[in-house]
């Protein structure tokens, strides 16, 4: 399977890349600063771009059979439209060259994800979309995007981010239950769970939250 991740030196990303090799997939990398990926170089296609570039995006994006997208927001980064904006290019670019699946992780304080959620676990979200109204607004953009795109989407929604390895499975993960905050997930398992994707059609269309069990 030939796929394109965005994000790749990211942590989510860099774990997809990895977990990606494992698997036998034909890896196209796409970062700012592929040094990130020195190690990896001579394994996967490197594209260096920024995702606000189209052609970079089309280069990336074409001949590939799905699209993984785990770019994120750096810490101090000041609130824009990046998470939108690159996703609008990169649903552009999948359109434009015939590329239907794609799998991307937001945040579970999402709008859609939040009235879902218990009085408390809503009350937490609500607290985190007041700190970064900018970002959470920008976050919300971006699935709508996505859900608007007639692809074949599915939308990873992850609580607290944390490294570890993989947990072997230790996640609950789904688009029927409300997570309940404050809650985490380890990068490497969501990772997973985004991989794991490209093999299972039951979560097309849909927006899955993932938590540690």
């Amino acid at each position: 399977m030939r796929i394109a991740i965005f994000g790749a030196t990211g942590q989510t990303g860099r774990q997809l890349v990895e977990q990606a090799l494992e698997r036998g997939y034909s890896v196209t990398a796409f970062a700012r600063d592929p040094r990130g990926l020195s190690d990896v170089a001579r394994l996967v296609t490197l594209v260096q771009g920024d995702v606000l570039q189209p052609e970079r995006v089309a280069a990336a994006v074409r001949g590939q059979d799905a699209v993984l997208y785990a770019v994120g927001v750096r810490r101090g980064t000041p609130p824009g439209t990046l998470l939108s904006s690159g996703t609008r290019a990169v649903v552009d670019a999948m359109r434009a060259h015939g590329v239907r699946r794609l799998i991307v992780q937001t945040g579970i304080v999402s709008s859609q994800s939040r009235s879902r959620m218990g009085p408390v676990s809503r009350l937490l979200a609500t607290l985190f979309r007041l700190r970064q109204p900018e970002l959470y607004r920008d976050k919300d953009r971006q699935e709508q995007i996505i859900q608007a795109s007639g692809l074949a989407w599915t939308i990873v929604r992850p609580p607290l981010l944390v490294r570890g390895p993989r947990s072997g499975g230790a996640y609950r993960a789904g688009a029927d239950f409300a997570p309940r905050l404050p809650s985490r997930v380890r990068y490497a398992d969501v990772a997973e769970f985004m991989l794991r994707q490209l093999d299972d059609d039951r979560l097309v269309g849909r927006a899955a939250a993932i938590v540690a069990r």
